[in-house]
């Protein structure tokens, strides 16, 4: 894998299981690169990537009932148990309630109110003391305990059917009340979720993505394929010591070469997504060594990320990353938002805190005193936490979104990317993720069957399941580049139409009436920063020709000839990013202009 800038030439490649990287400048007095070939193996220190991943917390929302004064009391005791704390809709759940007499006396003809929970789920049995009562605003189950002694504990059960009513909650609250109306309250919550893998036209995208997709789940032949490639967008952040550990040479090129490395690795899995860079930014951050400090900054947009949610909704950013230096001598390599935990792919639930995917890590990389280093999967690893999923079964609680969404590996072999070596004895770690259908890892099978619910290990099939609902969480915002030279660009554009009393809202069609902007963001790449320059807005009218806007806010015919284009922008030293206005308040009536 080879990226190329004018400034830096940058390769990985693996053989025999040994990581060669080229790193190479241009020779200014000829045709060539300078540069050197480092390589490391297996066993020279590497550190495990992460311990953990960050788990949203869940939101259980609360319904006051309708005619029953809930009071906090020591008389009674409530459990609930329930079967099953996630459901998809069309699961039955059934829930046992025990009732404990915390009293000295003996309680009898005691009421036990179930409510909230049949407003919106199907009522399928319960026990024999107990009865659906729809008489009044809400319906409840109502059950009766004739007699309890002192100590004693009682209990009832009941069964339930998730519709579509049902999502994305249900809650069962139960009251204990006394002959004084006043009552005991329980709650316990289902958290009901889409079936994210029914796939209703066999065309192989589910219909929940199909949905998101925009085609017909009923139809086979309207559909992308199942082996589409989705291309997710990352916004990067850098700090200085991130510079420092690259020599402050073009970090664009440096995070373009980690995401194609990155892109590789997925693909060589079977995976169907492509990463794509959408912005770089310099954070004066100093993480302190604490990889879960700028975690905690991102996702609560604080300090120098205050405005971090409004620029990822300017560049369309499906996934936020910071990339730090050299690994500091403590804690992970890595950090990674791991979505939608239980939530059976839904890694955007309603009921999770926060939608927004975040990952931090450390620059690839051993320190020149020598010490642990950082590996190039790290990125890769962090991703996989970002689409799902979990370390490997081996390592106690971990969970992903769906429940074979782990690592895999074998003893004295391998360990796949999400997995940690150190838990596979003898293993050495290689560049792919779990896929029972791949047989590449040293000869052997990379995962286990999805059916196998005590082993399964099928993270490529996680991926290319979560890889829809993060590509499609917002809408792109990248306008293509075409560049005059050979080399890649580093240079990001993104920008739209809209409407002039709606700024914030993306239009494709007007009416001759309307005030219509047309404005852009031209992100300079570091290399170019600070160099004098100019930019140009170029605007073609089909049928009419070519116009370019000057720097006084004319617009003027322009016969394709660069000598006389004019620029947007006076010569000056390049900013990091410059706005291009194409219209300001244009109203295609006032040319004339009706339809």
């Amino acid at each position: 894998m080879l990226t190329l800038s004018k400034s830096l030439l940058l390769a990985t490649a693996q053989v025999d299981g040994i990581k060669y990287k080229i790193t190479a400048v241009p020779d200014p007095d000829a045709d060539q690169y300078i540069g050197w070939i480092t390589h490391t193996a297996a066993e020279t220190g590497g550190l495990g990537i992460d311990d953990g991943a960050f788990v949203p917390q869940l939101e259980p929302s609360y319904r006051k009932p309708a005619g029953v004064l809930a009071l906090t009391g020591s008389d009674v005791s409530i459990e609930q148990s329930l079967s099953s704390e996630f459901a998809v809709i069309g699961d039955q759940v059934t829930v046992s309630i025990a009732v404990t007499n915390n009293t000295s006396s003996a309680l009898s003809n005691e009421s036990v109110s179930v409510f909230f929970i049949l407003d919106d789920a199907e009522f399928i049995d319960s026990s024999p003391a107990c009865a659906v009562d729809d008489s009044g605003p809400q319906t409840i189950l109502s059950c009766t305990i004739s007699s309890l002694a002192p100590a004693a504990t009682t209990s009832f059960e009941y069964t339930v059917e998730t519709t579509a009513d049902s999502y994305p909650q249900l809650a069962s609250g139960v009251f204990v009340g006394d002959a004084f109306g006043q009552s005991v309250r329980d709650d316990a919550f289902i958290f009901v979720v889409k079936d994210t893998l029914k796939d209703s036209d066999s065309d192989g995208i589910s219909d929940v993505n199909e949905s998101l997709l925009g085609t017909d789940p009923q139809n086979s032949a309207s559909s992308v394929g199942a082996d589409f490639i989705a291309q997710t967008d990352l916004m990067f952040f850098y700090s200085q010591r991130f510079l420092d550990s690259i020599g402050d040479i073009s970090p664009e090129t440096h995070i373009n070469q980690l995401v194609e490395v990155t892109n590789t690795y997925y693909a060589d899995s079977g995976a169907l997504v492509r990463f794509r860079p959408v912005f770089y930014g310099f954070a004066d951050y100093d993480t302190g060594n604490d990889l879960n400090r700028v975690m905690d900054a991102m996702s609560d947009a604080t300090g120098v990320f205050s405005e971090l949610p409004e620029l990822r909704e300017k560049v369309g950013a499906d996934i936020t990353v910071f990339i730090d230096g050299l690994f500091p001598g403590g804690g992970a390599c890595g950090l990674g938002t791991l979505p939608g935990v239980g939530f059976e792919g839904e890694i955007f639930h309603p009921l999770l805190a926060g939608g927004d995917l975040v990952s931090s890590l450390y620059n690839a990389g051993f320190p020149a005193e020598g010490g642990a280093g950082c590996d190039d999967l790290t990125l890769a690893h962090e991703l996989g936490h970002n689409h799902g999923l979990a370390h490997s079964r081996r390592e106690p609680g971990a969970q992903g979104t769906y429940s074979w969404s782990f690592g895999h590996g074998v003893d004295g072999s391998f360990a796949t990317i999400m997995a940690t070596p150190d838990d596979y004895p003898g293993s050495v770690e290689l560049p792919l993720f779990s896929n029972p259908l791949l047989n590449d890892c040293n000869g052997l099978a990379c995962g286990v069957d999805r059916a196998d619910s005590e082993q399964s290990a099928d993270a490529v099939f996680t991926i290319n399941q979560t890889r829809v609902p993060i590509s499609t969480h917002r809408e792109l915002k990248i306008l293509p580049i075409t560049s005059l030279g050979q080399e890649s660009s580093n240079l990001i554009l993104y920008g739209s139409a809209s409407r002039s009393e709606d700024p914030n809202t993306p239009v494709s069609r007007f009416a001759p009436s309307d005030s219509i902007d047309v404005r852009a963001t031209l992100f300079i790449p570091s290399e170019h920063q600070g160099i004098i320059g100019e930019t140009y807005v170029v605007i073609s009218v089909e049928g009419i020709g070519l116009f370019y806007r000057s720097a006084d806010g004319g617009y003027h015919a322009w016969n394709g000839e660069l000598g006389t284009l004019q620029s947007y922008t006076t010569t000056q030293p390049l900013k990091v990013s410059e706005e291009l206005i194409a219209f300001d308040g244009f109203t295609p009536s006032s040319v004339d202009v009706s339809s």
